[in-house]
C-alpha cells in the first residue's frame, strides 16, 4: 500500500486528531520538514519527482485493474 499526504491545514472547521493528541511531534515533523526544504531544495526536488512517478505508476495499475477487474488467488472470501 502506497500512502502519501501532506501535513493537515490547522483549520477551525475540521478537526486534527494528530495535533489534538501530540502537538509536540506535529510541530517537530514541520519544522524538521521545513528545514530540510530550506537546506536541499534539489533534494526534495528529486524526492517529489520520485514520488510522482510512483503514484503515477500507482494510478495506472488501478486504472488497468478497473478495466480488467481484480485477479484473484486462493480463497474469494474474507
Amino acid at each position: 500500500m502506497l500512502y502519501s499526504a501532506a501535513f493537515p491545514d490547522l483549520t477551525t472547521d475540521q478537526t486534527n486528531w494528530l495535533f489534538d493528541r501530540f502537538p509536540n511531534v506535529y510541530v517537530s515533523a514541520i519544522l524538521k520538514e521545513f528545514h530540510r526544504w530550506q537546506t536541499d531544495a534539489e533534494g526534495v526536488q528529486i524526492e517529489d519527482a520520485a514520488l510522482k512517478e510512483a503514484l503515477s505508476i500507482v494510478g495506472e495499475d488501478d486504472r488497468k485493474g478497473r478495466i480488467t477487474g481484480p485477479i484473484i488467488m486462493g480463497v474469494t472470501r474474507w
